[in-house]
């Protein structure tokens, strides 16, 4: 979809100032990743041009944050635009004013069943276990590119270790309907998007002692 990209780069560099004059690392850099591994076809995205950078994002009418984009009073000149991946090489691209951005999303159909090519850490680690989520695990992993975390869940407690060697174990309220497991995560984008393994017991503690030697060297 190189062709898609740049034809998005060419509209964000032609809309008039001041348009699109500030923040261009979202065109650059977000836009052009979620263009090079997230697009399905089927697939309708909403991108819009404002003063400070892009947006592009899947055209879902029910996100409140597609809503506020849309909204006037939080961008009154941004240039909005409906991306149609009709196949893996072919892509359409309408614009549509203020007036008229609302009403085209709210007839968009995305694909129910759709399952994303990829997801955040976030997600992925909240998904194994809910109660992470607003944990100190967040402060002990930061998810940057290349980063691993390796992480063990049972019925009462979960153990962890980061590939810089920050380790712990945290108690959780005892549950027979945990998701409980092993996993390796690694951090495969520079904005967080994770893939999770499951591993067996001794690729953890193996990885355990590793990472600890490591730290305390």
């Amino acid at each position: 979809m190189n062709a898609l990209y740049l034809e998005m780069v060419r509209i964000a560099e032609t809309s008039k100032a001041p348009l699109f004059t500030g923040y261009k690392d979202d065109l650059y850099r977000h836009d052009k990743d979620v263009v090079a591994h997230d697009l399905l076809p089927g697939d309708v995205y909403y991108f819009s041009v404002k003063e400070c950078g892009t947006n592009f994002v899947l055209a879902d009418k029910d996100s409140e944050y597609v809503q506020q984009l849309m909204s006037p009073k939080y961008a009154p000149e941004r240039r909005h635009f409906l991306i149609s991946i009709l196949s893996e090489t072919e892509f359409s691209i309408t614009e549509y004013t203020m007036d008229t951005i609302a009403q085209a999303v709210n007839k968009v159909r995305l694909n129910p069943k759709r399952v994303a090519p990829r997801q955040f850490g976030f997600d992925l680690i909240t998904g194994i276990e809910p109660m992470f989520n607003g944990s100190v695990i967040f402060s002990d992993f930061s998810m940057v590119k290349d980063a691993l975390l390796y992480l063990t869940v049972n019925n009462n407690c979960a153990s962890y270790i980061t590939s810089t060697g920050k380790a712990r174990t945290v108690g959780l309220p005892f549950s027979m309907d945990r998701k409980t497991g092993v996993y390796k995560i690694t951090i495969t984008s520079e904005f967080g998007h994770a893939v999770c393994e499951p591993i067996k017991m001794g690729v953890f503690t193996r990885a355990q002692k590793r990472l600890s030697a490591k730290k305390a060297a």
